[in-house]
């Protein structure tokens, strides 16, 4: 067996109708639609305009409390992060400092935006460095 990539990341979320439309509205995924998976409703987001196997982040709506994690358990690549960070930061939409830093192969630029419902996740952009 191999691995091929990273199919999706599900998350738990109290309105899903909001939640679509943040991550489609602030980070500019697209929605395929809102699905019935069982009992419950859910949606499927990707992050390529217009292929459904780039990207897949899965929201599906829970009756249960939402208890987001501390971290961020994914980042999405964006271009131009610092005028996003600033757009979101404008318009009240709650969001970490920016921060940047280097690793021996690249420079990171990257904040951490707070969905409806407190999921952290991390935007990040990165330049790569010369290395001779």
């Amino acid at each position: 067996m191999t691995v091929n990539f990273l199919a999706g990341v599900f998350l738990p979320v109290s309105n899903l109708e909001r939640s679509v439309d943040f991550y489609t509205k602030e980070l500019g995924l697209r929605c395929r639609g809102i699905e019935r998976w069982g009992e419950s409703r859910a949606a499927t987001l990707f992050t390529h305009p217009d292929k459904d196997d780039y990207g897949m982040l899965c929201l599906e709506e829970t009756a249960s409390k939402i208890v987001p994690a501390p971290k961020p358990f994914f980042n999405l690549n964006v271009s131009g992060v610092e005028a996003l960070h600033k757009s979101l930061h404008n318009r009240f939409i709650r969001v970490s400092d920016l921060e940047v830093w280097d690793s021996p192969w690249n420079t990171h630029m990257m904040f951490d935006v707070y969905d409806p419902d407190g999921h952290p996740i991390n935007l990040i952009e990165w330049a790569p460095k010369e290395i001779c």
